[in-house]
């Protein structure tokens, strides 16, 4: 590969000029060196999980931004844009296995060598996407869509996100349909009129992506649940829906939404991964948010040109700490994921984040101050623009039961 002979910083003030793609399956075609910031007494020891686009890998980075190990499949790469590290050491991901629009129709648990322990494939004609968890007793959440037509939602099919829970027999023990809950997420007339227009989902054309879910969390142990507030129950069901900027939480017992924030609250727009902090982490029992900005919701939100990442007090509803590029001292325009995007309270209070589009992950502390910063150096081509894109990356401790020094 040749070498992009141009800094990470440039790199980036070129691609938003010329416009920076969210979606590519073509391989990369420029490498540029790494470009690594890393002060090392302040930020969090360990590597980072990352699923770069342009090599379709997954790949293990170090501090110093070094790839310490990848994860290949035997048939190509590993699709999945979420690879979740589990705490055994194994990674959590959507196999290429029936690939189809971004989608996938099989669930995989790989090891160290990336052979596949377990996996599970959707029998019907449901596709699985964007998100996928191992529950705490050995099961598995899926996230899915399937087509349906529902003409008290709008005049033509749409996808209905499903959640499912999956045995590690492969036994569908529990289901949970979007479409089915609709008039609990609490839309006014003016919002059901935008979402049956005919015209509104211009790229699938026949098909109405209404709320596009992207995310889906089973809550931690947490203080508001110690304290009697049954809403926020240990596995109840965290979610995001990207496109009505909904962020809700569902009573695994009964299916009911139960905890909701959105449509319209002028909290977020086209958020992505809502994680309730766990114990012992500073701020434990907040909702961490990334809010994407753009565009989003029916009638669509104001847009905003910049992303924050938001710490909500899920009782009081209230933002507790936020991060956009101000507070490191730059333009708000300078950090902005329009499309996907994650955000990870750190053991030591540091927040560890994926701007997306730009293939950038970095460490910032509550100030601001930013200790850790890494760009992927990996540059692709589609539909004539150029990306770094990776959707989503999870810090893991230097003893991760798959770190590379235990592997030796």
């Amino acid at each position: 590969m040749r070498q992009f002979g141009i800094s990470a910083l440039a790199a980036c003030w070129f691609l938003a000029a010329v416009g920076l793609p969210t979606v590519a399956d073509a391989g990369p075609i420029y490498y540029e060196k790494n470009k690594t910031m890393h002060k090392p007494k302040q930020a969090y020891q360990g590597y980072t999980v990352c699923n770069i686009r342009a090599t379709r890998d997954i790949s293990l980075i170090d501090m110093k931004g070094r790839v310490v190990h990848r994860w290949v499949h035997d048939e190509g790469k590993f699709m999945s844009t979420t690879p979740i590290p589990l705490e055994n050491g194994n990674l959590l991901v959507r196999h290429p296995r029936s690939y189809l629009e971004g989608a996938s129709r099989t669930l995989a648990e790989i090891d160290w060598d990336g052979n596949v322990v377990w996996e599970w494939t959707q029998p019907g004609y449901d596709y699985l996407h964007h998100d996928q968890r191992k529950l705490p007793n050995g099961n598995y959440l899926a996230l899915a869509y399937r087509l349906r037509n529902e003409p008290t939602i709008a005049p033509f099919p749409i996808k209905d996100d499903i959640i499912y829970e999956v045995t590690p027999e492969g036994e569908v023990i529990w289901e949970w349909s979007t479409a089915d809950h609709f008039d609990q997420l609490g839309f006014d007339q003016k919002a059901k009129k935008w979402i049956s227009r005919e015209d509104l989902f211009p790229y699938n054309q026949k098909v109405g992506d209404v709320f596009h879910t992207n995310s889906i969390q089973p809550l931690p142990e947490n203080k508001w649940f110690d304290d009697g507030k049954t809403k926020f129950k240990p596995g109840n069901i965290l979610v995001s829906q990207r496109n009505t900027n909904i962020i809700f939480i569902i009573d695994r017992d009964t299916g009911d939404i139960v905890w909701k924030m959105g449509p319209r609250n002028g909290f977020t727009i086209g958020q992505h991964d809502p994680n309730m902090i766990e114990k012992g982490l500073e701020g434990a029992g907040n909702i961490m948010v990334f809010d994407n900005g753009g565009r989003g919701g029916f009638p669509p939100e104001r847009y905003r040109p910049y992303t924050r990442i938001l710490e909500i007090n899920p009782v009081k509803r209230e933002i507790v700490w936020k991060y956009d590029a101000e507070d490191s001292g730059a333009p708000r325009s300078a950090f902005f994921s329009e499309f996907t995007g994650n955000a990870r309270r750190q053991p030591n209070g540091t927040t560890v984040i994926t701007e997306s589009s730009w293939g950038r992950v970095f460490e910032v502390k509550r100030n601001g101050t930013v200790v850790w910063e890494w760009m992927s150096p990996h540059v692709y081509k589609q539909r004539n623009r150029l990306s770094r894109k990776v959707p989503r990356c999870y810090r893991v401790g230097l003893d991760w039961p798959s770190g590379p020094f235990n592997n030796l």
